[in-house]
């Protein structure tokens, strides 16, 4: 799509449930397609039953319980999506395991053909002569995923404090930034150790969204256990950070004021890997290759990326925009189009400007040939 459609915009306001349900009510065409594409992708890439999947999936795991401890509110939006959509809770809950389902089916494939999360490129960028800081990032993700691009606006209940959130209709959000400046951008890392008792990604997004300033998300971060290995690119209207989480380790690789910092889909300082040393070796020979291949494609990204976004002596919006643009290689571009639904494709572009004024600078596809749309935040009165 070149620009997001006007339903594909919504507002989410009132209380955990109430949103989760409008969200499941107005999107429920979209949520039910979603899930038809989801569950045949499992079907073609693992030969399985969807449903028995992700029945296994939720059983061996124990990320609702971990919901409940940390995001309460936002599984209760899972809930009201789920009733909303009329699907049934434990399909809609699995939805949001992306990230976990990919080392999870990895694991339990181990040995046959299957895909493995291999993009999305970041960045973000702390001048030190006071201009606003800036982070962005292509969310790369399996091609069926285009057009069920949505961005929420949620407003807090009872206070004036609102998230805007990029995510695909049945999502609790794929990257986003709140009106406090607070923005984050996230990358899978595989390669990084995982917990089946740790928080998912998806709610470790809201949650960092739910904070009140930068210092309490970079806490929020620190104090969790992480599910899955990722790293996530933190905004806010003074700093920015690089933070390497894995089910052992949160290691910060770079914050504070005055730089720039890229970051693709290897690990660049956590050393808590899931294959350490020569044990690759014992795997598969096609996993082997896939691996191998996946760490070439985030080194050419990361190469594009960092050289764009460190060679302009002033940066913009238009520098952050070309970043992400980029195309160098047609094997390793940083922005991927559309090549059908099993290759992976930038679903969405997103650049967050995290000041006292913050904007979502959007486009709901490959920022090479989509439309950019600036969203702002409502004024709130203080009374």
């Amino acid at each position: 799509m070149d620009t997001l459609p006007a339903d594909h915009f919504l507002v989410l306001d009132g209380e955990p449930r109430q949103r989760g349900f409008k969200h499941g009510t107005v999107f429920r065409s979209l949520i039910r397609e979603h899930v038809r594409r989801w569950k045949n992708s499992i079907q073609s890439g693992r030969d399985i039953n969807p449903e028995e999947y992700i029945q296994q999936l939720l059983s061996e795991t124990h990320f609702e319980e971990t919901a409940e401890r940390w995001t309460p509110d936002v599984l209760e939006e899972v809930r009201g999506i789920a009733e909303g959509a009329k699907i049934d809770f434990s399909t809609i809950l699995a939805l949001q395991l992306m990230d976990e389902e990919w080392w999870w089916g990895f694991e339990k494939m181990l040995g046959k053909s299957i895909s493995m999360p291999d993009a999305c490129s970041g960045f973000g960028v702390n001048e030190p002569s006071g201009r606003p800081v800036i982070i962005g990032q292509n969310m790369d993700l399996p091609g069926y995923f285009d057009g069920l691009q949505v961005l929420l606006h949620i407003r807090q209940p009872e206070t004036d404090h609102q998230e805007l959130v990029f995510s695909a209709a049945g999502l609790i959000a794929l990257n986003g930034m709140n009106n406090r400046g607070i923005g984050v951008c996230c990358n899978v890392l595989f390669q990084l150790n995982h917990s089946p008792e740790g928080l998912p990604v998806a709610f470790v997004l809201r949650g960092i969204l739910s904070q009140s300033d930068y210092l309490a998300a970079l806490t929020f971060i620190r104090n969790i256990q992480h599910a899955s290995g990722q790293n996530y690119i933190l905004g806010g209207p003074d700093y920015v950070s690089s933070i390497e989480c894995s089910a052992n380790r949160v290691v910060p690789l770079e914050s504070g004021k005055g730089i720039r910092i890229c970051h693709t889909n290897h690990p660049l300082v956590s050393d808590d890997l899931r294959f350490p040393g020569n044990t690759s070796n014992r795997l598969p020979g096609e996993i082997r290759t896939s691996l191998q291949n996946n760490q070439e494609n985030s080194m050419a990204r990361m190469e594009s990326i960092e050289r764009r976004v460190g060679s302009l002596k002033t940066f913009s919006l238009e520098g952050a925009k070309a970043a992400l643009s980029a195309q160098d290689s047609l094997e390793h571009p940083v922005c991927r189009p559309y090549r059908g639904d099993k290759s992976s494709m930038t679903v969405g572009c997103s650049i967050m400007v995290c000041s006292d004024t913050p904007e979502l600078i959007f486009a709901p596809g490959p920022p090479c040939c989509s439309s950019f749309q600036t969203f702002q935040f409502q004024q709130t009165s203080s009374n």
